[in-house]
């Protein structure tokens, strides 16, 4: 079993989220080639579906860039995944990143649905984007406020289903390093997949519990799985609830991603 680091950068998806720090196709292609140049092994390029400019961004870095893996986000939708594979024609290396929210919260409030169901949306989508590539990256979207035996089956299906990568964020920020070290590992202990695959479990660092953070990835023991370490520049770290309350732009795109069940901070 491999103990490289792999480093995966989502400044130019995730960064997009954030206000004031929109990159047009020209800027995304130069940061995209200094992170080649850092040696990144994954960018997530951008989220395709969203916009015209970001479909032809990833078109357009999957030209620039030649080693890292070229990596597109998705929601458990058909056309999203559609959209996303033609996005990444151009990719020498290419990965659909697809994924559900599965905490209560989301699976009532924001799917109207139930958790059997959401396990088969996850599952479908899964299937869907293998069809296009072979490297698919699942996101279990709040999975720090999901119950732990529950997000365990939905990591399985989707590992049985094809996923190659398995991304547990912490949407919300609403574990402490210890929670969140104790929910990676009771989905190590527990969760059994294709022996012959390697399922990385990716991690949110977030504001002071950072560093921290990884240290308490897995208390008492040493994961048998690679780390990745999914990096976020400065501005792209969540505001602090009352502060984001105050920022009607940024208020209104939460409001919105969360009514037409787009992914907010994956």
């Amino acid at each position: 079993m491999s103990d490289r680091l792999f480093i995966f950068d989502t400044t130019l998806r995730d960064g997009e989220q954030v206000p004031g720090c929109q990159l047009n196709t020209v800027e995304k292609i130069q940061v995209a080639k200094q992170l080649e140049a850092l040696g990144v092994d994954v960018i997530e390029a951008g989220f395709p579906i969203s916009s015209p400019g970001d479909f032809n961004s990833v078109i357009e870095i999957s030209k620039a860039v030649t080693w890292p893996t070229i990596c597109a986000l998705t929601r458990a939708v058909e056309k999203d995944i559609d959209v996303a594979a033609d996005a990444l024609k151009f990719a020498k290396h290419k990965r659909i990143h697809t994924g559900i929210g599965t905490s209560d919260s989301h699976i009532k409030y924001k799917f109207n649905s139930t958790r059997e169901e959401i396990i088969e949306r996850a599952v479908a989508a899964v299937k869907y984007a293998r069809r296009y590539v072979d490297d698919v990256e699942f996101y279990a979207e709040d999975a720090g406020r999901t119950d732990n035996e529950y997000l365990a089956r939905v990591v399985e299906a989707v590992i049985k289903a094809g996923a190659t990568v398995v991304n547990i964020p912490d949407t919300t920020g609403y574990c402490l390093p210890e929670e969140y070290g104790a929910k990676i590992k009771y989905l190590v202990d527990r969760v059994t997949g294709t022996p012959n695959e390697t399922i990385r479990f990716y991690f949110r660092q977030t504001g002071e519990c950072r560093s921290y953070r990884t240290y308490c990835l897995v208390p008492g023991r040493d994961t048998p799985f690679p780390i990745v370490i999914r990096f976020q520049t400065p501005q792209q770290q969540p505001v602090p609830f009352p502060e984001r309350q105050q920022k009607d732009g940024h208020r209104k795109r939460r409001h919105h991603a969360y009514r037409d069940g787009l992914p907010e901070y994956e």
